[in-house]
């Protein structure tokens, strides 16, 4: 800021201080003192800020004020809202510091550029050369000679072997080119490298173009794709291909089978009573067994077959050339025997056994999909049929298959749809001949395939799991068919309705047996249930558990089929049960075969040291019901006291 004389300063503070107080009847009075005086002060304060540079500045900001309030009242008038523009700059009202000029950027000079460009291509990390016009090798850089491994003298003057002829023509005709290319070390391995050539254009017409060539050294990363694609392809655990490269595997072998005219053979292997070791020594244990196999299984086999593992203790082998069925039934039996050796795991030892599916190229399938579900399936059979055996595809596996598929879509349909009914049959009292009871049975009208055998579809409810929803809806349908009959003469009053044990294993069994009582309006003393011996084989404890909560409700129980399956008289004594059934199976040959007759009569005076009610099923001839009658049996149901029958047309 530029400095001012005392006296300047001093008149200028006076006029401030003097027009301060001044009022502004003081200014209009007309004395010629006060004008005098208030003249001379402005002066002075104009002179002040003339010398300070700020007048200039001032009058600067008017003017860019003015000219900004004429703009903005263009503007208004044409747009429907006007831009009030920027703030005035502060700079205009201030005295700025003088600021340095910006440096000048001076080029190197000609030769310090050369010199650093040289430095540049000799110590760049990649791998680097300069070629002539004819490809001859100029200049290289240390970082090509350690990928080559040759001396720098070894390589100028030569064209580079790494760069094709045609890629030399592309870069010649395109300018550059960029790619993955193979170099040979000296010492004989080979290096996997990415290159970028490019061509230089000549600078003088006189001169030639010249290229220059790149190599980046891409080694780490074909191995880190190689250990990722291995990891893709490969069973981590055992190191085996897995189901991917197994199905490609497959697939080429079916081509050159189909050119050569010759078979490709497929094996499923499935290792029998796994499940148990892992249940019982741990998953630890379970993968060390899965290791020992599959070595076992690759000492077996040729090399040029393949081995695979594509689940849980499931392997396939594929053999390929002059294969036949005979061959492959030969090496799936070695499969078997290589399993045969005990395994050592730590202390503990395992036998594991094998059962295998075999199925051929093309008589078996002509696809991959095929040839795998085709030795599945015979595989299956082999698990079912005889276990540590081979089992060959037949047709007839899979229309067996497809059924079932087929029969399991059409049940959970007809559920949908209300296709399932129920009969039933009488149960009278041998006594007398009264009508006691009923047993309700599941029918299934097909709209297409008529009635469908309940030895057809049950099985197969229980195995897909649509026991669950079906009984349920049996059993809502029998407590309203009770709650019906419930006080009418000539009818039953009571019902028998069959459940499976996975039904009773669901953890809200007993409440929905409640639920369903209270909203049909059966009484519990109206419903039996009947349940079979082999919901006793898993938790013995758990099933007496859940039939005394149903007991202490009221509902009966009655073990079908006893006899049949798992007896355990210990267990007997300790169920809540009222009745035994003595299976068709001890009636029908009753009373000519002695020893049925014996099994029979051991039964019920069994039941009845017990206190516990007899009824005999498949009664079907007045001998048998006398037999039955004079050995103490209580009740008995059969053809010969009524077929099952719909709920209107029910009488005894």
């Amino acid at each position: 800021m530029r400095r001012v004389t005392a006296g300047r300063k001093a008149a200028c503070l006076a006029a401030c201080l003097w027009l301060v107080p001044c009022r502004a009847e003081t200014l209009t009075d007309g004395r010629a003192g006060d004008w005098w005086m208030l003249a001379l002060s402005l002066v002075l304060l104009l002179a002040v800020l003339h010398e300070q540079g700020l007048l200039k500045r001032w009058g600067q900001a008017l003017q860019l004020a003015r000219e900004r309030t004429v703009s903005a009242g263009l503007q208004k008038a044409m747009l429907p809202v006007a831009d009030p523009g920027p703030p005035l700059a502060p700079e205009l009202f201030e005295d700025p510091e003088p600021r340095p000029a910006p440096p000048v950027f001076k080029p190197a000079a000609p030769a310090q550029a050369l010199k650093r460009a040289a430095s540049v291509f000799e110590h760049c990390g990649e791998g680097m050369f300069v070629a002539d016009a004819q490809w001859r090798i100029q200049e290289v850089n240390t970082a090509l000679c350690a990928l080559t491994g040759c001396v720098r003298e070894e390589l100028l003057g030569r064209a580079p072997e790494l760069l094709s002829a045609a890629l030399r023509d592309e870069v010649m005709r395109l300018g550059k080119w960029s790619g993955e290319i193979i170099e040979r070390h000296k010492s004989g391995s080979l290096i996997p490298l990415w290159a970028t050539v490019v061509r230089v254009p000549a600078a003088t017409p006189e001169a030639e173009p010249e290229y220059v060539a790149v190599l980046a050294d891409i080694s780490r990363i074909k191995k880190s794709e190689a250990a990722l694609k291995h990891q893709a392809l490969h069973d981590p655990l055992t190191g085996l291909p897995n189901l991917a490269l197994l199905r490609d595997r497959i697939e080429r072998q079916i081509t050159v089978a189909q050119r050569e005219h010759t078979c490709v053979a497929v094996l499923y292997v499935d290792l029998d009573s796994f499940r148990d070791i892992n249940d019982s020594a741990g998953h630890a244990a379970g993968d060390e067994v899965l290791k020992i196999a599959a070595a076992r299984f690759q000492d077996v086999v040729r090399a040029s077959d393949s081995v695979a593992r594509v689940g849980s203790d499931e392997f396939v082998v594929v053999l390929c050339g002059l294969v036949d069925e005979e061959s492959a039934m030969r090496l799936g039996e070695r499969l078997i025997e290589a399993m045969q050796a005990p395994i050592q795991i730590g202390e503990a030892r395992f036998n594991i056994g094998a059962s295998i599916g075999l199925a051929l190229f093309p008589a078996d399938g002509i696809t991959v999909d095929d040839l795998l579900r085709n030795a599945d399936a015979a595989m299956c059979r082999a698990k079912v049929q005889a276990r540590c055996t081979v089992q060959a595809y037949r047709p007839e596996l899979t229309r067996a298959v497809q059924q079932r598929v087929e029969l399991t879509h059409a049940m959970r349909q007809a559920l949908e749809e209300g296709q399932f009914y129920l009969h039933y049959q009488p149960q009278v009292r041998l006594s007398d001949g009264r009508l006691i009871g009923a047993e309700a049975l599941l029918r299934w009208q097909h709209p297409t395939r008529g009635n469908i055998s309940p030895v057809e579809f049950i099985p197969l409810a229980e195995s897909s799991g649509l026991i669950v929803p079906l009984g349920r809806w049996v059993l809502h349908e029998a407590c309203l068919q009770a709650t019906r009959w419930l006080g009418a003469p000539g009818q039953p009053q009571i019902v028998a309705v069959n459940v499976s044990a996975r039904q009773m294993l669901q953890p809200d069994f007993v409440q929905m047996v409640e639920a369903t009582l209270a909203a049909t309006g059966c009484p519990p003393q109206a419903l039996e249930l009947e349940v079979t011996e082999s919901m006793f084989l898993d938790d013995a404890e758990k099933a007496i558990h859940l039939l005394t909560q149903l007991t202490s409700r009221g509902v009966r129980v009655a073990i079908d089929d006893f006899g049949t399956g798992y007896s355990s008289l210990s267990y007997l004594k300790r169920m809540p049960v009222q009745t035994l059934k003595i299976d068709r199976s001890f009636v029908r040959d009753l009373p000519g075969d002695g020893n049925v007759a014996a099994i029979a009569r051991t039964v019920i005076a069994l039941a009845r040291t017990l206190r516990l009610d007899v009824l005999a099923e498949g009664v079907e001839t007045e001998a048998q019901a006398t037999w039955l009658r004079d050995e103490g049996c209580d009740w008995a149901q059969g053809y010969f006291y009524g077929k099952a029958q719909a709920p209107e047309l029910f009488a005894l």
